[in-house]
C-alpha cells in the first residue's frame, strides 16, 4: 500500500510580531531550498518516484503593511519560486490576522473580529492571483486559526485543499496579544474529508463543501513510548562490564517533570550512537538513542556532535510524586551523572495534551518514532509534515529538519512512500 507524504512548508518572515519598518529578506526560505533540494534526489532515489513539496508563501495584511504589497515575496523570489513550480512542486497560501495596532505599536492576533478575518483572507487570495495569474487552490491558516467562515471565503475564491486542521490539539494561549482563541481540534478526523457546510470539523460527503481538509498528521507521546518500552523489554538483560576505566562518557544536564535531557558518547566508536536506557523508580521504561545534534559537542570534538538526547516524559511524572530518575547506557551498569536524581512535577500540574504535530523542526527523537508508530496503523492514509521558513535559519532547527529527512530516506518502508502535493496526495488516498 502507498502512502502519500505531503511536506508544507510555511514561508513567512523570522519574527512574528515583525518590525513594521524593517523590510528584511525572509532569510528561512532561502535556507529551506537550499536544504531541500539537496533532499530531493536522495528521496527520489528511495521512493523510486519524482518529489514534490509544498510551499505556502504569507500573503497577508500583515505583509501589505510591512513590506508594501501582500505578495511582495513572489516577486522578491521569484527565480526560486519558477524552480519550483518545474520540479513540480505545489505553490499555495499561509495566512494569519495580525493587525496592527497605531496606538499600542504593536501587532494583535485577531482571531476575534470575523471582518478582518475575512479581509485578511480575501487580501491573500487576490494577492496571489495578482501575482501567478490563477487562483489558490492550497491553503493553510497561521497558528491553526480557522472558522466556517473564513473557510467558505476561501473556497469562494478558489481553495480546494486546507492543510491546517491539527487533530487532538486543544486550544491554546499564543505567547503575543491576541483576541478570541484558536479552535479545539480535539474531535477533529485524522483522514482527508470534505467538511460540512456548517461546520468544517464535521465530514460530509454527501453535500458538504468541494473543498478538502487534509489534516496534518499529529501523535501521542504516549504511542511513542509504548514503541519505547517496548524496545527496552525486548533488550537481552546481559550486562557488559569493562575492567579499568569505562570508554563511555555523558552528562544529564537537564531532568524535571517535562523532560529529561542529555547526551551519551562511546570513546571507542566516536560517531557511533550510543542507545541509552530512562529509568524511573528503578525501572526501565525507555530504550532510545541519543543522535541529537548538540553544537557544543562538536565544539568540543565528541564525536560528531550527535550524541544527545531529550526524552519527553509526556503525563507520565505530572502526578505529583517523587520519582527517581536515571540514565544509563542501554545493555551496561553504565550510569551518567549530572541532574539525576529525585524529581516531583510541579504542584497543581494539570494533565498534558500531549499530542505532537510531526514538524520536520521537532526533535528527531520524537518525531522519528511518532512516524514509525502512524506507518504501522492500518488505517494510515498518509503522513503531513509542517515546517516554518525560520527552522531552516537556527543550526539546531535545522539539523532537526535534516535528520527527520534522513529518517525518511533510510525508512525501511521507504519503498511505500511518494512524496506529492495535496491535490497528487488525495487522488492517490481515493484510489
Amino acid at each position: 500500500m502507498m502512502v502519500p507524504v505531503i511536506i508544507c512548508i510555511d514561508i513567512e518572515p523570522e519574527l512574528r510580531a515583525v518590525d513594521p519598518n524593517d523590510r528584511v529578506d525572509w532569510a528561512g526560505f532561502e535556507e529551506a531550498v537550499e536544504t531541500l533540494e539537496r533532499f530531493r534526489k536522495p528521496l527520489s532515489e528511495a521512493t523510486k518516484a519524482a518529489v514534490s513539496f509544498s510551499w505556502f508563501f504569507r500573503m497577508d495584511l500583515q505583509v501589505e503593511h510591512v513590506y508594501g504589497s501582500a505578495d511582495w515575496a513572489a516577486t522578491r523570489y521569484g527565480r526560486e519560486i519558477r524552480m519550483l513550480r518545474q520540479e513540480g512542486d505545489a505553490i499555495g497560501l499561509h495566512i494569519h490576522p495580525w493587525r496592527w495596532d497605531e496606538i499600542a505599536e504593536e501587532w494583535i492576533a485577531d482571531y476575534d473580529d470575523a471582518d478582518w478575518g475575512e479581509q485578511c483572507v480575501r487580501c491573500g487570495f487576490v494577492a496571489f492571483e495578482r501575482a501567478f495569474g490563477r487562483p489558490c487552490t492550497e491553503v493553510r491558516f497561521g497558528d491553526r486559526w480557522l472558522n466556517n467562515r473564513i473557510l467558505a471565503v476561501a473556497e469562494q475564491h478558489g481553495a480546494r485543499y486546507d492543510l491546517t486542521a491539527e487533530p487532538g490539539k486543544e486550544p491554546r494561549t499564543l505567547p503575543e496579544r491576541h483576541s478570541g482563541a484558536v479552535p479545539d481540534y480535539s474531535l477533529t478526523p485524522r483522514h482527508p474529508y470534505r467538511p460540512s457546510q456548517s461546520d468544517f470539523q464535521v465530514p460530509d460527503h454527501e453535500s458538504g463543501r468541494d473543498l478538502w481538509m487534509i489534516p496534518v498528521s499529529t501523535g501521542r507521546i504516549a504511542w511513542a513510548h509504548a514503541a519505547w518500552a517496548a524496545k527496552a523489554a525486548q533488550r537481552p538483560r546481559k550486562w557488559s562490564f569493562r575492567l579499568g576505566r569505562s570508554a563511555y562518557d555523558g552528562w544529564i544536564d537537564e531532568a524535571d517533570s517535562d523532560y529529561v535531557a542529555g547526551w551519551a558518547f562511546d570513546a571507542r566508536a566516536p560517531d557511533r550512537t550510543v542507545e541509552i536506557e530512562v529509568l524511573d523508580n528503578g525501572h526501565c521504561v525507555a530504550s532510545v538513542p541519543a543522535t541529537l545534534h548538540r553544537p557544543d559537542l562538536a565544539r568540543a570534538g565528541i564525536g560528531n556532535g550527535r550524541h544527545g538526547f531529550r526524552f519527553p516524559w509526556g503525563n507520565r511524572l505530572r502526578d505529583g510524586r517523587e520519582h527517581d530518575v536515571r540514565v544509563r547506557v542501554a545493555g551496561t551498569r553504565f550510569e551518567l551523572k549530572g541532574c539525576a536524581g529525585r524529581v516531583t512535577a510541579r504542584e497543581n500540574a494539570a494533565p498534558l495534551n500531549d499530542y505532537k504535530v510531526l514538524d520536520l523542526g521537532d526533535d528527531p527523537l520524537l518525531m522519528c518514532a511518532l512516524v514509525d508508530v502512524l506507518l504501522e496503523q492500518e488505517n494510515c492514509p498518509c503522513l503531513v509534515y509542517v515546517v516554518r521558513s525560520h527552522s531552516f535559519s537556527l543550526q539546531e532547527t535545522r539539523m532537526h529538519v535534516e535528520r527527520n529527512l534522513r529518517h525518511l530516506v533510510t525508512h525501511p518502508r521507504v519503498s511505500e512512500l511518494a512524496l506529492m502535493t495535496p491535490g497528487k496526495g488525495l487522488k492517490a488516498v481515493a484510489e
